[in-house]
């Protein structure tokens, strides 16, 4: 039920994201973070549900940027040389902020594993508006709720190839 994945471009709309109907292209320069649910093999795009994006610093850019234009949002650069991939885990180093992410995924769980630069301020971005094969009006309504103890839930129905697709999460952070 859970597939983690970079997702290197979602800001494609329908019928223009073919290439990146998986949410991950090779020759694409940059990841706009990490997303939990993709088709595999399905020769068709949508999912990419609850992106998530670690971010470094006193500033937290709250949109993804222009993947053409480095540092205009969260999204980063990162080199193949860097990434690690293999069935049940992938790892990259996000070179803007210099954080290593790691991922594995279980049958209804993801973890993720950030390695966050000495001395900077660390955060996650959760954008749920994110989605692979995009278009106005996919994203239904969403909500996200942070709780007393640190736990992050949260929802969001969408259309797409399930209509009224609704799925739900919680994430608990090591830090706060």
């Amino acid at each position: 039920m859970v597939q983690l994945s970079p997702d290197t471009d979602t800001g494609c709309v329908i019928r223009e994201c073919y290439g990146h109907a998986a949410g991950y292209r090779h020759d694409d320069p940059t990841i706009q973070g990490f997303s939990h649910t993709h088709f595999s093999g399905a020769g068709h795009s949508d999912l990419g549900d609850f992106l998530v994006m670690p971010a470094a610093g006193e500033s937290v850019p709250l949109e993804p940027g222009d993947p053409k234009t480095p540092g205009s949002g969260y999204r980063s650069r990162f080199s193949h040389d860097t990434e690690t991939a293999q069935p049940g885990y992938y790892g990259v180093t996000l070179a803007d902020p210099g954080i290593r992410a790691e991922m594995t995924a279980g049958i209804r769980v993801g973890v993720h594993r950030y390695a966050f630069p000495a001395g900077a301020p660390a955060h996650l971005i959760v954008d749920l508006r994110s989605a692979l094969y995009n278009y106005p009006g996919k994203t239904l309504w969403s909500s996200i709720r942070i709780r007393p103890d640190g736990t992050i839930t949260g929802a969001r129905e969408t259309r797409g190839w399930a209509p009224a697709r609704k799925l739900f999460f919680a994430m608990r952070p090591s830090a706060p």
